[in-house]
């Protein structure tokens, strides 16, 4: 907690406003960022249409999945903004064209849906620090 009181004055004279009330303003501080990413990615109970993920959590408050098809995942969560996980891929937020938000939480494990038959899928874990990043 901080107050603010204005003055006048120089070192070996300084006239303090005692009276009345400062304003009040708030602040907050940063969480420290993630150190350890997710790491062991696997991938299981494939079908025609969807499969399972499984990782081990990094040391972030929360992680976010993004999927692609057809090629690696190229754009990064940007930080303080909300993305919409949706398991069935094409349907959450996107952080670039085709790079779809599959999951938000801070959960080890999703099923991913709404997949295309013979198609290859690429998936990029991002740790975060903050649950606000995500919905």
């Amino acid at each position: 907690h901080f107050k603010v009181y204005e003055f006048n004055g120089n070192c070996t004279c300084t006239s303090y406003i005692t009276g009345g009330s400062a304003p009040i303003n708030n602040a907050t501080t940063c969480v420290a960022a993630p150190t350890v990413q997710s790491n062991s990615l696997t991938f299981s109970n494939i079908t025609t249409n969807q499969l399972q993920l499984d990782w081990i959590r990094g040391n972030g408050a929360n992680c976010i999945i993004v999927a692609k098809a057809g090629s690696a995942v190229t754009t990064a969560p940007v930080f303080g903004t909300t993305y919409t996980a949706n398991a069935n891929f094409g349907s959450g937020s996107t952080t670039a064209a085709g790079e779809y938000v599959i999951y938000a939480g801070n959960g080890t494990s999703v099923i991913t849906t709404g997949l295309n038959f013979n198609t290859n899928y690429y998936f990029s874990i991002f740790e975060s620090s903050k649950s606000l990043i995500m919905k």
